[in-house]
């Protein structure tokens, strides 16, 4: 009798201690999964949305300076070459009896030199975009990667159920995983890069600085108007 009741204890004992441990796997397996899906994945999430501003930002800062400039060669070639009124008739008081095409042509070489200005400029920021995108490009592969990673570890850490080894292993690849994580993708850096980008597309600017060479045309005309003044017949 005795011996009975000693074995019906043990039995008791023994399944309290297996739903015990049944209890902290179920556990730990959630707390697992509540980090990767409620913590991890969001983080990650919100993460490659300021990485992703950051590259709009860059390819948008790239696009403005070309259009700028799209804009202010646009106005000038629509304005034209002495287009008040009082070098009008200038012109058509030199025409009258001589060829003016000599002093027009002193105007020709800046005109073409600002309307090209345009294409130099594309070609300058359109060299420099890419060099500044590679780092961000590849901070938005890493944390692309590591989502699917997330995805891929809430359905193994799933199968963890009842296997403490199992458990323990899932939570060190997902820490390592987050280290990683963390360690490539750097916002201070990729800011930076943006800042470098701007100070790149200012220099592409300078190279064909447009009020330049609206004061070399400026200065041209001046000098189709001294050397119309001369053919006009006395």
């Amino acid at each position: 009798m005795k011996l009975t009741t000693a074995l019906a204890v043990l039995f008791l004992v023994c399944r309290a201690q297996a739903r015990s441990v049944e209890s902290d796997g179920k556990d730990q397996l959630k707390v697992l999964v509540d980090h990767l899906e409620d913590t991890m994945k969001p983080s990650l999430t919100e993460t490659r949305q300021q990485v992703n501003k950051i590259k709009t930002d860059m390819i948008k800062g790239k696009e403005t300076v070309v259009k700028n400039r799209d804009k202010l060669v646009s106005e000038f070639l629509a304005q034209g070459f002495l287009s008040s009124t009082k070098d009008k008739i200038l012109l058509a008081a030199a025409s009258m009896s001589n060829d003016t095409s000599s002093c027009m042509s002193k105007s020709y070489a800046i005109t073409l030199e600002i309307a090209y200005s345009k294409n130099v400029l594309r070609y300058c920021v359109d060299a420099a975009l890419p060099n500044h995108l590679k780092p961000v490009n590849e901070v938005l592969q890493t944390i692309d990667k590591t989502i699917l990673n997330v995805d891929v570890y809430v359905k193994a850490v799933k199968r963890c159920l009842d296997d403490a080894e199992c458990l323990k292993d899932a939570k060190d690849a997902i820490d390592e995983l987050e280290r990683k994580a963390q360690g490539q993708v750097n916002l201070w850096k990729l800011r930076d890069q943006h800042h470098k980008l701007l100070k790149d597309l200012a220099a592409c600017e300078k190279q064909t600085a447009f009020d330049v060479l609206i004061a070399q045309f400026r200065a041209a005309e001046d000098d189709v108007r001294k050397c119309l003044v001369k053919l006009i017949p006395v």
